[in-house]
């Protein structure tokens, strides 16, 4: 079952994909029959250690921080104008770092 579901996920497109998430997820089914099946299954942000480095990976290769013998600086652009997206915080707090 859960081979079927990845093959769906690799050929279905995201636009659908978040469509029929929306429409499954107010159904009254439990998560564990959800994640038994492939379909909603919690990422790997529940890891403290992976979203803090997450967060310090996005920031470096933006230039916001800078790593120096492994402590992230702020460090100003010559712009000094960022832009940032929020998409949500997913399943976990730790992904609103």
């Amino acid at each position: 079952m859960k081979y079927l579901a990845s093959k769906l996920r690799s050929v279905t497109p995201w636009w659908l994909k978040i469509a029929i998430k929306l429409i499954v997820g107010k159904l009254p089914i439990n998560y564990s029959f959800w994640k038994s099946i492939g379909l909603f299954e919690h990422g790997a942000m529940n890891n403290p250690d992976y979203a803090y480095q997450s967060l310090v990976n996005l920031a470096t290769s933006s230039e916001v921080l800078t790593m120096q013998h492994g402590i992230a600086y702020y460090s100003k652009s010559n712009s000094g104008h960022y832009t940032v997206l929020e998409v949500g915080c997913g399943d976990s707090l730790f992904s609103g770092i």
